[in-house]
């Protein structure tokens, strides 16, 4: 494939020579980072990488790899290494798919419903099937780590989103195309933290910046987000709150690679005790020792939250003639000695241990680690919208406070005095004090 065609255009000021030396500097230690980042991670995923393999091996016969083509620094092309998410052959597989999502595909490069994923079966799998799951989780870039940044060095850890030729040519001016192909594509960036699953191109030309492609998100307003001055269930906590929902782009970014990071490390060094938590809840009551609910996230979109279950696997039948016994005054539900909470479930709640298999959300990035509480639809209903202008998170003040003797306005203030403070050093407070509340045993 011939390198890409470029034009003199100066995207950027001419440099001095202190600014030229300052970047060579920076260039330097980022792939220092790189090594050793990449290096550590590399050793610590060996295992998990071998078992995904294995399992799509065992789900659709073949290799578990598939190589494809983008576009490198300057231009060059760019072999990526990724797990095959997709049946053997599907570039061959076109004709299963209809007239609409052939043009959608041609048009997005994606489908949010593809029936070649591995392990679809019937419409609707296209969000769920094991193959989804793998590219929702970030977990088929995972090769990327070992292969392009530790061994061949031609992408980053942090970085642009390495991009198909076609996506380039179609939606980018020359120039915004010499900006996006200026540094190496990364592995995470401004488009993961943002845009990775919520984004569409704008028809008619993108656009471009130095931190990579920004692509044009879609407001979904199919679970009723309302912005402030629409929203008819305004409390009067709002109301006395100044609610800060500027971007704060450096904020959010970092943000992001932290939720990255502790991800990681949950999922891979607490991988024994995910085991020993799971064995224990089925010995305690037979069952699937995950509970899984749809609860609603930043701006209104719906997603599924992991937690260990806590409760007898018949639970959700008894609430309703315990319901009189709520000690809330609020929208979710909660009483003193439930009765439904298993043995093993009182202490994994004391000890906040039924929380940690929300690091699957933290990867997905439909949760943070410091953000507002996310309620079920039901309850989110009887609470003004305004709140979901950020990410729902493990832990915030309502975590480290005494929420049941708190008022319904009481609760909500803790969640709007998050948004208007939220920063570095207000998640790391919220962070230290979560961790103090959980070594005292207190059972938020």
């Amino acid at each position: 494939m011939a390198e890409l065609e470029t034009v003199d255009i100066d995207v950027q000021p001419e440099k001095t020579e202190a600014e030229s030396h300052k970047k060579t500097v920076f260039l330097c230690f980022k792939r220092a980072f790189d090594i050793v980042s990449s290096l550590i991670a590399s050793v610590i995923l060996l295992v998990p990488i071998t078992v995904v393999a294995i399992l799509i091996m065992i789900k659709d016969p073949g290799c578990p790899f598939y190589i494809q083509e983008r576009m490198g620094k300057g231009g060059k092309p760019l072999k990526i290494l990724k797990f095959r998410t997709m049946r053997k052959g599907a570039d061959k597989l076109e004709n299963m798919l209809s007239p609409e999502q052939l043009e959608e595909y041609k048009r997005e490069y994606k489908l949010n419903d593809d029936p070649r994923l591995i392990g679809y079966k019937r419409p609707g799998d296209g969000s769920k099937c094991f193959g989804a799951r793998l590219r929702q989780l970030s977990i088929d870039e995972l090769p990327q780590i070992p292969y392009n940044i530790l061994l061949k060095g031609d992408m980053s850890v942090v970085g642009p989103r390495p991009i198909l030729r076609e996506e380039l040519e179609k939606y980018y001016s020359l120039k915004e195309q010499q900006i996006l192909l200026s540094v190496k594509p990364g592995l995470t960036g401004y488009w993961q933290a943002y845009a990775r699953n919520g984004a569409k191109y704008q028809i008619g030309g993108g656009s471009a910046t130095e931190y990579g492609a920004v692509l044009c998100e879609q407001n979904d307003t199919s679970v009723g987000y309302k912005d402030n001055n629409q929203d008819d269930k305004c409390s009067i906590a709002a109301q006395r709150c100044e609610i800060n929902e500027q971007p704060k782009p450096v904020y959010e970014f970092f943000k992001r690679i932290f939720d990255i990071v502790v991800a990681l490390v949950c999922l891979t060094v607490g991988l024994p005790v995910y085991i020993i938590i799971a064995v224990a809840i089925m010995i305690d009551d037979f069952g699937n020792p995950f509970f899984v609910q749809e609860r609603i996230g930043y701006k209104g979109k719906p997603f599924l939250m992991v937690k260990f279950r806590t409760m007898f696997v018949h639970s959700e039948d008894m609430k309703k003639d315990l319901m009189e016994q709520n000690e809330y005054e609020s929208v979710h539900f909660k009483i003193k000695n439930d009765p439904r909470i298993t043995h093993v479930g009182k202490f994994l709640r004391k000890t906040s241990l039924d929380e940690i298999t929300q690091a699957v959300n933290l990867l997905t990035g439909s949760m943070s680690v410091i953000g507002p509480r996310a309620f079920v639809k039901s309850e989110q209903e009887q609470l003004p919208n305004d709140r979901l202008c950020v990410k729902p998170g493990l832990s915030c003040y309502w975590q480290i406070a005494d929420t049941a003797n708190m008022t319904y306005d009481e609760q909500l203030e803790l969640d709007y005095k998050y948004i208007r403070e939220r920063g570095f050093a207000t998640d790391l407070k919220i962070i230290f004090k979560t961790i103090a509340t959980i070594v005292k045993g207190k059972n938020c």
